[in-house]
């Protein structure tokens, strides 16, 4: 017998429907990942993969009227930016990966095989650009070191819906890289 990883299903799905040389494919029950970046003086920016299941194509005609949304984003500048909450760094970028593993599961009574895709194995992740500075002003090789979970917070952007960021992560593990940022 073969023990599995439990799977969890009462994640939230979507359909996508999206229109390739004059036919309009509709993907649906759809899960996935997103990765989200945030670099100095542009928009956030995320990607999002997902996996679903093919829903139906039907040749049609392309859409004759489109309205694009003409907020204009916040760029990452005049940001609020704590680690442990009180310290305030000086950084350039950071990024979160999701962390989303996805699958189609089979299914022998379906006629495609498959019924359902199912999200698993997540494994969040992050990366921040931040200046080095002395241990006594903020101990980040010794709570690497030792482990210690820490809090990150970051917020800008002003205005109203989509124009507003705002981002926690209570109990976050350090791992240093050397670098250099210039």
């Amino acid at each position: 017998a073969t023990i599995q990883a439990p799977v969890q299903f009462d994640i939230p799905t979507v359909s996508v429907t999206y229109y390739e040389d004059g036919n309009r494919i509709r993907v649906g029950g759809c899960r996935g990942t997103a990765t989200i970046v945030w670099e100095s003086g542009k928009p956030g920016m995320m990607e999002i993969t997902l996996m679903g299941l093919h829903d139906g194509e039907t040749t049609t005609q392309m859409l004759a009227t489109t309205t694009a949304n003409e907020a204009t984003p916040p760029v990452f500048f005049g940001a609020s930016f704590t680690i442990d909450h009180t310290f305030h760094p000086l950084i350039s970028n950071y990024s979160v990966d999701l962390g989303r593993e996805t699958a189609k599961r089979s299914d022998v009574e379906k006629a495609s095989g498959y019924g359902f895709t199912a999200s698993f194995a997540r494994a969040i992740t992050g990366s921040l650009d931040a200046e080095a500075v002395h241990e006594s002003i903020f101990a980040f090789i010794g709570k690497a070191k030792d482990a210690v979970p820490i809090a990150i917070r970051g917020s800008y952007g002003t205005g109203g819906t989509g124009n507003a960021f705002d981002m926690l992560a209570p109990a976050v593990q350090f791992n240093i890289a050397p670098g250099d940022r210039d």
